[in-house]
């Protein structure tokens, strides 16, 4: 590598051998390029290394299996460019990287067992990253120079074309993994050990990347609900995913996992799941063979003159991230919730499992009430608030006139009470005054009166 002190990364666990195999890139990866490639691409892959020139959109360090992919593939196109164009890989043409990804991507350009590319859009995408970071050297170096440096060199030369610019590198294939269903799942994690069912259920919950995260998980990034004692949390450090650091819930691989943890002596600072990925695979391909014939009966090799039993094309890993995008999907209600959950920053692979499992009809329905008719459905309610208002004031002013006639006839009933009380006084005084005069028959007919 170029003699640059290289930052320290943070020690986390590399189940795929990814940082040997990116030291060792040159060995293997660079035969027969033109020298000044292989010097450029060392160049760019140490700036990775280190966080330096990197994109606006994620800036720091790449890790060392985002390397090992880069030491692959980069070397691998400047060799299809030197052996279609015989050109340098910053002399190529913008026609001349269409027509080479579209060859890769129409099967046209093979790998050596003479089948067609699956990844070719990882080539498009890394092959235009590395376009940016070295357009972005060149201006850089051309903005530090001094104006009497900039007078004897061709500015042109520090602001070329992006060869990249407009080639198509979205996925044409679908990602295929072996699907079961929620009753096959308990299948077969009622006859795998108890180990493996652990596993199991985490990833199925968790629907994290494995084994590159789930192999970094320690004890205490386990964490119980405080609202919730048999629903749990599992942080995903932000040094151990290729995407963004998350925490998510565990709703239902909770118990069984502390459980897991309690018997096994587990401490704070112990990663959880410490199996070989290898043997792991092998035993979830012979586990679903066994249960849901999943995979083709085959033999392995062990040792020189030795076959065992094995199985192809099986169940692996990276099958459980899948079935619980699957399994999680409907049971979503917002698309940022699930896409956090998964450590996805597209909907690509949500549309893509809308569309496996046949909810395309629904969740277009469900997206348009949330997304579409939001705004419709706010002012429906806000018209509903201000009508209930309306209603709420003019029930106010009958109540306060109700009142108003109540006190009125009240008053009235004072009123009249009152003056019937006047007129009976005003009856026995002149009662009085009969009766003194000695005129007792009138007196008599008013009493009767």
């Amino acid at each position: 590598m170029a003699a640059r002190t290289h930052a320290k990364h943070i020690d986390v666990v590399d189940p795929n051998n990814s940082r040997r195999r990116f030291e060792n890139w040159k060995k293997k990866n660079t035969k027969g390029l033109f020298p000044q490639d292989v010097k450029l691409i060392e160049e760019y892959l140490d700036d990775m290394l280190n966080g330096i020139n990197v994109s606006k959109t994620k800036r720091g360090q790449r890790s060392y299996s985002r390397l090992s992919a880069l030491t692959h593939k980069i070397p691998k196109v400047a060799h299809w460019i030197k052996d279609r164009y015989n050109k340098r890989i910053i002399e190529v043409t913008n026609r001349e990287c269409h027509l080479l990804f579209n060859d890769l991507r129409n099967g046209v350009i093979k790998t050596r067992q003479g089948k067609p590319y699956k990844s070719h859009d990882d080539y498009a995408k890394d092959f235009l990253a590395f376009w940016n970071w070295y357009i972005r050297k060149l201006r850089r170096e051309y903005n530090q120079m001094t104006k009497a440096q900039k007078a004897k060199v061709e500015k042109s030369d520090y602001f070329p074309e992006n060869a990249m610019q407009d080639v198509d590198y979205s996925d044409g294939q679908k990602t295929s993994f072996h699907y079961f269903t929620e009753d096959q799942y308990k299948q077969l994690r009622d006859r795998a050990k108890h180990d493996y069912r652990v596993m199991m259920d985490f990833l199925y919950d968790t629907g994290m990347r494995a084994p590159s995260e789930m192999m970094n998980i320690k004890v205490s990034d386990i964490t119980q609900d405080k609202d919730n004692p048999n629903v749990g949390f599992c942080e995903i450090r932000d040094e151990v995913t290729k995407t963004f650091g998350r925490k998510i819930k565990l709703m239902f691989c909770y118990s069984q996992l502390k459980e897991y943890i309690k018997n096994n002596k587990l401490k704070d600072n112990d990663y959880i799941f410490t199996k070989n990925p290898k043997v792991v695979n092998r035993y979830l391909k012979r586990l679903g063979f066994r249960v849901l014939k999943i995979g083709e009966k085959s033999f392995r090799k062990a040792g020189k003159h030795k076959t065992v039993p094995d199985v192809k094309d099986g169940l692996t890993l990276y099958d459980f991230r899948h079935n619980s995008a699957c399994y999680w999907l409907p049971r979503y209600k917002s698309e940022t919730g699930l896409k956090y959950r998964f450590g996805w920053k597209s909907s690509r692979m949500i549309e893509y499992y809308t569309e496996f499992l046949g909810m395309r009809d629904t969740i277009q329905q469900e997206d348009l009430l949330i997304d579409v008719t939001l705004t419709d459905i706010e002012k429906e309610l806000e018209k509903e608030r201000r009508q209930r208002e309306l209603m709420e004031d003019r029930m106010q002013a009958q109540e306060k006139e109700l009142k108003q006639r109540e006190s009125d006839m009240l008053k009235n009933q004072l009123n009249m009470k009152k003056k019937l009380d006047q007129q009976e006084k005003k009856m026995e005084l002149l009662m009085a005054i009969l009766a003194k005069s000695g005129k007792k028959e009138v007196v008599d007919v008013l009493e009767k009166t």
